[in-house]
């Protein structure tokens, strides 16, 4: 499935494009969709892409998510997306400036939303040239924004996030987010001077401890933890009855190895840890920085994590799909998957045993798309275990006397 992108212009600066004209009879009429109002609009520039690279969410589970961030290579032979070109030789160059916004898009489905933060050109022959639109979504735009020193917002997890997208130094439209109500409650904190909007809002998300992320269509989205165990019904297979996958990673070492967990909250710092892993493993320390209210709550989260951490276990680390050999309606899953969705697995190593099963939260989405001179588009998801949870009515998490990391 061929990737549409589209970056945001104002073919009027270069006298392009077909917009409202005042006093002509045919393009001065008001919401007329063949001559809309000049200003910047987004542009389908497909034809030109040589390659799109996306990569979201975080690399391990033990850390919050980071920016997106897209790159898309274009065709500049003819200096289309040149900045010093001439009016007559690109509709674009007056246009091609930092911030401009991007989209990529799978069918309908919106795989990436963010701004380009640069335009690198390449020339590697006098007459080969390749410009790269270099994206980001919203988060490198709350790593710049600071907070107003003073108090802090109080309240479920959810309820602050809300407040302080609606505070006056960042006032992010309503109508770009989806937060959930949370399940942790926040104390009584105090915002320093030069706090980052991004970096408070995530210390939030480690209390839930939840998912805070830009989703592929631009919302900014705070998941509850109870939300992170919701079944997608995508399940990836190799037996032929689910979506079938090209690789898979297994790992089972010291990579979320910690055998003391220490969790900060606004009165101080409560520790738990696991002696009998101490002895085999040795003390490996998971420090968590949180603004919740109540010394019962990080007890509660330092016992959850000095569990879920002491042992090594047997994860799925991540699977490759190759887009061009899936259904229609496979493609169309695979494009409306989100950070911290839930997708079962189901594989048998080397063809030799049983069927090895989990259910896994996607941690990591990347993109990879070659038009030529053979279109290949390969997505890559990274996982983390779910959380312990029984679901009713889950026809994978449902079961009782099951575990629900198998099936």
């Amino acid at each position: 499935m061929k990737p549409v992108v589209e970056i945001a212009f104002d073919l009027n600066a270069s006298g392009a494009g077909d917009f409202i004209t005042l006093d002509e009879p045919v393009r001065g009429q008001l919401d007329d969709a063949d001559y809309p109002l000049a200003g910047e609009v987004l542009v389908d520039v497909s034809d030109f892409v040589r390659s799109v690279d996306i990569t979201r969410g975080r690399p391990k589970e033990t850390q919050q998510f980071d920016a997106g961030t897209c790159t898309v290579a274009l065709d500049n032979r003819t200096r289309q997306f040149d900045p010093s070109a001439p009016a007559s030789v690109s509709p674009y160059a007056a246009g091609i400036l930092p911030r401009k916004e991007l989209v990529v898009s799978l069918g309908s489905e919106r795989i990436f939303t963010g701004q380009v933060e640069d335009w690198d050109i390449s020339y590697e022959q006098i007459n080969e040239s390749i410009t790269y639109a270099k994206a980001a979504d919203a988060f490198t735009l709350f790593s710049q924004e600071i907070m107003d020193a003073g108090v802090g917002p109080v309240g479920l997890s959810g309820s602050v996030v809300n407040q302080v997208l609606s505070a006056s130094a960042i006032d992010w439209p309503a109508s770009r987010r989806d937060i959930d109500a949370g399940l942790s409650t926040i104390g009584a904190n105090t915002i320093p001077q030069d706090q980052s909007a991004l970096d408070y809002l995530q210390k939030i998300a480690t209390g839930e401890p939840g998912a805070f992320f830009v989703g592929r269509q631009g919302y900014l989205t705070f998941r509850e933890r109870l939300d992170l165990q919701t079944p997608t019904g995508v399940e990836f297979r190799d037996d032929g009855s689910g979506t079938p996958f090209a690789t898979i990673e297994v790992e089972f070492g010291t990579e979320n190895l910690f055998t003391r967990i220490e969790v900060d909250w606004v009165g101080g710092t409560v520790t738990a840890q696991n002696d009998d892993a101490i002895v085999k493993y040795g003390l490996t320390t998971l420090t968590v920085e949180t603004l919740l209210s109540t010394q019962q709550q990080a007890e509660d989260f330092a016992v959850f994590y000095a569990e879920r951490y002491a042992e090594p276990t047997y994860r799925i680390r991540g699977l490759s799909v190759n887009m061009d050999l899936l259904t229609p309606a496979q493609q169309l899953a695979i494009s409306r998957m989100e950070l911290a969705d839930n997708v079962a697995v189901q594989w048998t190593p080397s063809g030799v045993g049983d069927p090895v099963r989990r259910v896994v939260v996607i941690d990591e989405i990347i993109h990879e798309f070659t038009p030529k001179p053979e279109a290949l588009h390969f997505v890559k998801l990274n996982f983390s275990q779910t959380l312990a949870a029984f679901i009713l009515d889950s026809t994978i998490q449902g079961k009782l006397d099951e575990n629900y990391l198998g099936w």
